[in-house]
Parts: structure tokens; C-alpha cells; sequence
């Protein structure tokens, strides 16, 4: 297995992803031009884990200068490992490789949100040295009239 950065050629697989990570198909056309987008963003790295030059995990990262940190912050947006590679530490080797990124570009820490029932998820970012320090609040705007 190794890790390196997620290329074009990979769309397809990351697509794929995101509709088992969201649960929802999402629309392809609007994806393709994100993920074209993001990948050639210097404050944004894609990374994937292959076995066998196949993709078996995706790692995405977003770099914000913050005020309130007075710095640079990483944030880990998703990360992803297909089902029957679970419990084999690749998410680990993933999270390893941003600690090694996000260090590279000088980031004050690393943040990241995840999803109020992936409850799993919770417990490996805790056991790996994370610390649940903030709550997150979303506000989907095609929804709102008026506050």
C-alpha cells in the first residue's frame, strides 16, 4: 500500500466515494467541476491510499489562513477507506501523512468536523490524539426565508 495524491485519472473512484461516504448520488457534473477545481488548488491536497495501483481510501485537506489562530490551520475534510480495507490501519497511515503535510506548510494544528452519527469515527479520531473541543452548527441556505 502506499499514499501519494489523488490525480484526474481517479475521479471516477472519488466520485464513488462520496455517494457511500453522503449516502446520496450526487450530481456528477457539478462534482466533476469541484474535484477538477480542488485538485489544482495549492490550499487544497487530495490524497488517496492504493493497493495494487487501486484506490482504497481518500484523504482530502484544506488550508485556511485563520485569524483566530493567527496561522495556518489543516483541516481534514473527509477521509474515506472502502469497507474490506477497514481495521488495517490505512485511515491511521492517511492521518499520519497530513500530521507530515500540515507540517510541511507550517500549520498551527489540525481540525477537522465529522458527522454527529458516525460514532466510530469519533472514537478512532479520539484514540488517535484528537480532542473534541467544538461543536459544529450547518445552516442550509436554499432552506432559509428569513432569521
Amino acid at each position: 500500500m502506499k499514499i501519494d495524491l489523488a490525480r484526474k485519472e481517479d475521479l471516477e473512484i472519488i466520485y464513488q466515494i462520496f455517494i457511500d461516504l453522503e449516502g446520496v448520488i450526487l450530481d456528477k457534473e457539478r462534482f466533476i467541476k469541484v474535484f477538477l477545481n480542488n485538485i489544482n488548488d495549492t490550499n487544497i491536497t487530495y490524497l488517496v491510499a492504493r493497493d495494487n495501483n487501486e484506490v482504497i481510501a481518500f484523504a482530502s485537506i484544506h488550508y485556511h489562513l485563520l485569524l483566530h489562530h493567527v496561522g495556518l490551520v489543516a483541516e481534514l475534510e473527509e477521509l474515506y477507506v472502502f469497507e474490506n480495507y477497514r481495521k488495517q490501519g490505512i485511515a491511521r497511515k492517511l492521518v499520519n501523512k497530513i500530521i507530515e503535510e500540515a507540517k510541511k506548510k507550517d500549520c498551527e494544528l489540525i481540525e477537522l468536523a465529522s458527522n454527529i452519527k458516525r460514532k466510530e469515527a469519533h472514537k478512532f479520531y479520539e484514540k488517535i490524539g484528537f480532542s473534541k473541543t467544538h461543536y459544529k452548527f450547518t445552516m442550509k441556505l436554499k432552506d432559509i426565508k428569513n432569521i
